[in-house]
């Protein structure tokens, strides 16, 4: 089973962000633009797990989710790596430091858990971000358009592990699970 973990989108900020898409996709047909079913912030790939691995990294998700509070997510302007210039991934910045440090701070304790548990992960430098398309081809690309700053504003409440089959048509993620931000919840009740 491939999966990854991640943060998924309330659907009237996947309608927000689907518009920007179709104004993308008529200036730049060098790139795939993720379908707005698709839209969401990775933490972390995991590629092909066994069941028990799965199960594994489910644990890390509930034992992490009851150490984060809830948080704003802000979506502000078109970014790419490695460079508007010349784009591989074009993405929307997570504009504030707090909602990119949660982010980061979230991927740190999942790394952490799953190394002491021997599952592999994608270990590159984890750089917040919203990926919204991914270029067909290899090598130069038609650079980004310029567009209008957005500002997209959503409430993280919830990790989710999602599974990724892939098709000739592109990927579609399933969630498989999700583990509620709870850790007021749990004082609170303490």
């Amino acid at each position: 089973m491939r999966v990854f973990s991640g943060i998924s989108v309330p659907e009237k900020v996947r309608n927000e962000i689907s518009i920007i898409l179709d104004n993308l996709s008529s200036t730049n047909r060098d790139f795939k633009w993720v379908s707005k079913d698709n839209l969401h912030i990775t933490l972390q790939f995991y590629g092909e797990k066994n069941p028990i691995e799965v199960e594994e990294i489910k644990k890390t998700l509930e034992k992490t989710s009851k150490e984060f509070l809830p948080f704003n997510v802000s979506l502000t302007t078109l970014g790419a790596f490695p460079s508007l210039k010349h784009p591989r991934v074009a993405f929307l910045d997570i504009e504030d430091r707090e909602s990119a440090e949660n982010l980061k701070k979230i991927n740190n304790f999942l790394s952490r858990d799953l190394r002491r548990k021997n599952i592999s992960f994608d270990e590159r430098e984890y750089i917040p971000h919203f990926t919204i398309g991914r270029s067909k081809k290899e090598g130069r690309t038609i650079p980004l358009p310029d567009i209008e700053p957005v500002m997209i504003k959503f409430e993280v409440l919830f990790l989710v592990l999602f599974e990724s089959i892939l098709k000739p048509t592109g990927p579609v993620y399933t969630i498989i699970g999700e583990y509620s931000l709870n850790k007021l919840k749990e004082r609170k009740e303490q």
